[in-house]
């Protein structure tokens, strides 16, 4: 398919069709059509003419779309079905149960935006996380710091993929969370396809004048399998802003070998302590 102008639907057929449907139920998402509109930088009646399916985004607005929703330009065209499925976690919150909402909900509380310490925090970390048990490997995703009214909340893209794979966006995971402080520490909660959730308590350091998070982290699953997971965990600063395409290129798993992965992430991820990072 090509972009280039707003142009009539016409027989471009079932892809077209995906891209109308795929749009509205991203839309469906937010709190409403005009706000979404505003966000992405559009005016409403242009969203509306993609919605209703009589014209298509021209490329520049494909592309501020795909990085205002933190999607792949070709999820857009994928069947519908298939598409909801890689959005499950955008609705992972309403699938908890109510005691760990309750649980999240506390700890909004506790979380004070105005807190000097969260002064620099927003932006996009690269995170750092030795994943499996038998063949173990490092896993690398991206996070975003935002800052709410009253919150300060995450948004993760991960891949379940090696992260050299050319298919990984059929792979993505979406996960939100909030971080806050006690004392000296901060702790970082997020939820994980609405079957589990995490735990990270971390470190906050300047290294090499990046800003760093270090730590542990342990994941949850109150689904089938019952598990309990824990490890080391390192985010570094990377940039500001909203999460692009271009942030996941180097996303997924990487062997502890792999000479592109930075060394001095897979010492300190195996050490004992992460605290040499300081």
């Amino acid at each position: 398919m090509m972009f280039g102008e707003m142009v009539p639907i016409g027989g471009r057929g079932m892809q077209n069709e995906n891209l109308r449907n795929n749009l509205r139920h991203l839309c469906s998402l937010e709190t409403s059509i005009a706000q979404t509109a505003r966000k992405i930088g559009i005016n409403r009646q242009q969203l509306n003419k993609y919605l209703n399916g009589s014209t298509i985004p021209s490329i520049g607005t494909i592309q501020r779309i795909c990085n205002f929703f933190s999607v792949d330009e070709a999820e857009l065209f994928i069947p519908p079905n298939e598409f909801k499925e890689l959005f499950k976690l955008r609705d992972s919150a309403a699938q908890l149960p109510k005691h760990l909402l309750d649980m999240l909900t506390s700890l909004q509380n506790t979380s004070k935006p105005s807190d000097p310490s969260f002064d620099d925090v927003d932006g996009k970390y690269a995170v750092y996380q030795i994943m499996g048990s038998t063949t173990p490997k490092i896993s690398k995703s991206i996070i975003q710091i935002k800052r709410g009214e009253n919150i300060i909340f995450t948004y993760r893209l991960a891949f379940d993929a090696d992260a050299h794979s050319e298919r990984k966006s059929v792979s993505a995971l979406r996960r939100h969370g909030i971080i806050y402080r006690i004392e000296n520490k901060f702790y970082h909660v997020e939820t994980s396809s609405g079957s589990g959730a995490s735990l990270s308590i971390l470190d906050r350091s300047l290294f090499q004048k990046k800003l760093h998070f270090f730590g542990r982290s342990i994941f949850l699953d109150w689904g089938f399998e019952q598990q309990t997971c824990c490890s080391n965990i390192l985010w570094e600063k990377v940039g500001e802003g909203s999460i692009a395409l271009s942030d996941a290129k180097f996303c997924g798993f990487y062997s502890f070998c792999d000479v592109t992965l930075n060394q001095r992430v897979v010492e300190l991820l195996q050490g004992n302590s992460l605290s040499r990072a300081s």
